[in-house]
């Protein structure tokens, strides 16, 4: 992945996925698939990932080249493999993660990013110059769940979260340059950019955080890059009980 400075790693205001309780790319935010809560697969959908028309590839040469670029690098620092596709979101943007397997495969768990918000975070115009890393950041979220649930956490909510924004900062700082501007002014505009994405719907199921708790996860995970550079140690590093 290109070399991107701290200051540019919180512009980006990472855009992963499951975030959309904020109108990042649309007048108004989509209506939440009912299957889902948050990034998970609500009870009863075991056989969701048979139904689905999984596919290989976006359609778009250079957002697959971005795509595999991520993934290796995701291989390497999560030490993960989970199986990975792209799926036809329709009208409902989203990505999600699941430790479930189609029949057939095998891996840690199941990534799955859908057509219709790919389009939407990797559109090509000034506003979006940086749409690889945000990309890139999407998938971060994402395998940060397969990180947990390698290591035996399956609770949905608010902490898993906020845990994953964490991993997701530190995957992306593990792959960056190094940090240019004063820690007080790139946790101003962290602040302010990330925390774009919270939502003060404190008692939805599908509450990711407040706009500062989100801004802290992913700065804290993006600084603590710095001093720890193995995803067991970054794991331990943040809790998942609140």
């Amino acid at each position: 992945m290109r070399a991107i400075s701290r200051r540019q790693f919180l512009e980006l205001a990472m855009a992963v996925p499951c975030m959309y309780s904020a109108p990042l790319y649309a007048a108004s935010a989509p209506v939440p698939d009912s299957r889902f809560q948050g990034c998970f697969l609500r009870a009863g959908s075991d056989d969701f990932l048979d139904k689905l028309t999984l596919r290989l590839s976006s359609n778009d040469k250079e957002v697959d080249q971005v795509y595999a670029a991520a993934d290796r690098d995701l291989r390497r620092e999560f030490k993960v493999s989970p199986d990975t596709w792209f799926y036809d979101d329709g009208n409902t943007p989203n990505a999600f993660a699941t430790w479930l397997l189609r029949r057939g495969f095998r891996g840690d768990g199941t990534v799955c990013l859908g057509l219709g918000l790919v389009r939407r975070v990797t559109r090509r115009n000034e506003l979006n110059r940086r749409w690889k890393t945000r990309l890139t950041a999407i998938m971060a979220h994402e395998w940060a769940h397969i990180v947990q649930y390698s290591r035996g956490h399956r609770l949905p909510g608010k902490s898993t979260e906020l845990h994953a924004d964490f991993l997701a900062g530190w995957f992306l700082s593990r792959t960056s340059a190094a940090r240019t501007e004063s820690v007080e002014k790139q946790g101003a505009e962290a602040m302010y950019r990330f925390g774009l994405l919270g939502d003060n719907d404190l008692g939805h199921p599908d509450h990711h955080g407040t706009m500062a708790e989100r801004a802290n996860a992913v700065t804290q995970g993006f600084d603590l890059a710095a001093r720890v550079n193995n995803v067991d140690a970054a794991y331990r590093a943040r809790s998942l009980s609140g």
